[in-house]
């Protein structure tokens, strides 16, 4: 009886073991994910890094009051922050196999990230009417109008993807019968939305209020 006992131990422990795994399929996808991050995060804190040198170090530095507008920025952070609570939500509601619920909040994401490109795309266009470009500044330092194009173009981007990503996501959880593996893709596409969010955080702090 004991040794039955032990035996069953052992099996369901490594059981968990290997389900914690990340060479495991229903893991690899979080793990290949955090690998992307990573570098992900590398690429944005090189550019955060070239902006600061010339922000601090140039006699005409960049001067973001003059140039952009924080209630626009300030509503894009709240459109960002309002995605990840949906986001959020739409995870809990995918354990407790709440379909309709989880679409809504899946679509109140993408129309959330939506809405922020929306806005980056006004601003833009806002900013190249008053003369900015690449390598255009009219309110001091180049180096400014080049970086702030190239960082929020770059995390742009991310939203775009994340929006597509959420909607292959979304649309596969319909095709498939309710299942706890189904869990993991969602969850995946929500490490990278917060990842996204996140990174606009820093994005708003450093350009529009420092």
């Amino acid at each position: 009886m004991g040794k039955k006992r032990g035996r069953h131990l052992n099996h369901a422990a490594g059981f968990d073991i290997c389900r914690k795994s990340p060479l495991i399929p229903d893991n690899r996808g979080r793990f290949g994910m955090w690998v992307f991050l990573t570098g992900d995060v590398m690429m944005f804190f090189v550019l955060f890094a070239g902006y600061a040198f010339f922000r601090f170090t140039l006699p005409d530095g960049p001067d973001a009051t003059a140039a952009l507008s924080r209630p626009i920025g300030f509503c894009m952070t709240l459109l960002l922050a309002g995605s990840s609570m949906a986001m959020f939500l739409s995870i809990r509601y995918l354990r407790q196999e709440h379909r309709q619920h989880l679409s809504k909040l899946l679509m109140i994401t993408m129309a959330a990230g939506l809405s922020f490109i929306g806005l980056q795309g006004y601003e833009w266009q806002h900013l190249i009417e008053q003369g900015f470009g690449l390598s255009v500044n009219p309110f001091g330092a180049t180096q400014f109008s080049g970086l702030f194009f190239i960082i929020t173009g770059f995390h742009g981007l991310h939203v775009l993807i994340g929006i597509i990503y959420l909607l292959i996501v979304m649309i596969q959880h319909h095709r498939k019968p309710p299942m706890a593996d189904q869990v993991h893709p969602i969850k995946t596409a929500g490490l990278y939305w917060q990842f996204v969010d996140g990174m606009w955080l820093f994005i708003f702090m450093g350009l529009y209020i420092l």
